[in-house]
């Protein structure tokens, strides 16, 4: 992907060549659509973006994402486990009617 944004760090792509440059590598069928909103989240002025702004921000997403994954599968234990006297020498394996 930094190929299509040139050889120079400070090349900047405008929105038809970033679109036209990542078309290849994106499957969905708005690409297009997806390409420009894409630039409207990372450009800060209307001059294009740079490889680094780009790389910079899909970093941060996925970050973004992998932490909001990884909060909702941990489990909080609000109080510590007790443990009670129970009148049987055993634990009870089967009840019987």
């Amino acid at each position: 992907l930094q190929s299509c944004f040139g050889a120079s760090q400070a090349h900047r792509l405008n929105e038809e060549q970033f679109v036209a440059a990542l078309r290849p590598h994106v499957t969905s069928s708005d690409a297009d659509g997806y390409l420009r909103n894409l630039l409207y989240k990372i450009q800060e002025s209307g001059a294009g973006i740079t490889w680094d702004e780009f790389a910079t921000y899909m970093i941060l997403e996925y970050q973004k994402k992998n932490d909001a994954y990884s909060k909702s599968k941990r489990v909080t234990i609000c109080c510590p486990a007790t443990s009670a006297l129970l009148p049987h020498r055993s634990s009870v394996c089967r009840v019987r009617k």
